[in-house]
């Protein structure tokens, strides 16, 4: 496999399941690590790799970079980023492909408190953003323009989460 992944803490287990989705899920340990690692994933064409999967684990930011092909990004229950300087940036590629973000973190008080400064570059007419956390989902047409180029999602702080560039 020619996937590339980069910082990733030793408390935190990766492995490739049978739908190709690379999946990252901490140990029994997760909840007392601190949040500091910015995890790099570069997927390649080459790959039977066809998604990411975050699960039990909190960073600083993350760097996902999807291939080609049709993609699906999904942040589990327990997985989100606390920062308040760095990105995470999440790129669909300029492709055709249905590329799909999922976002499922369940805090109850406050249910995008671990999502913080997501980026998302490349969005295309296919694409889909869902928050399953507000109740959400996005497509191209439901994005709003934003003063400095960029596009805000109806119903979401911008400090939360933006869509950077829109494919045509």
């Amino acid at each position: 496999m020619t996937f590339r992944v980069r910082n990733v803490p030793s408390w935190v287990n990766r492995k490739v399941n049978r739908k190709g989705v690379l999946r990252f899920s901490g140990n029994s340990t997760w909840k007392g690590q601190p949040v500091v690692a910015r995890i790099k994933v570069s997927l390649s064409g080459k790959d039977d790799v066809t998604g990411v999967r975050f699960d039990r684990m909190m960073q600083a930011s993350y760097d996902v970079r999807g291939t080609r092909g049709r993609n699906r990004f999904v942040w589990g229950p327990q997985a989100g980023a606390i920062t308040k300087r760095v990105n995470t940036v999440v790129d669909f590629r300029n492709d055709e492909a249905r590329d799909v973000l999922v976002f499922r973190n369940t805090t109850p008080k406050n249910p995008v408190v671990h999502m913080q400064r997501f980026r998302v570059r490349n969005f295309g007419s296919n694409d889909i953003i869902r928050l399953k956390n507000l109740g959400i989902t996005v497509r191209q047409r439901d994005l709003r323009r934003m003063g400095d180029g960029r596009f805000m999602i109806p119903g979401v702080d911008p400090s939360k989460m933006v869509v950077m560039n829109i494919l045509n």
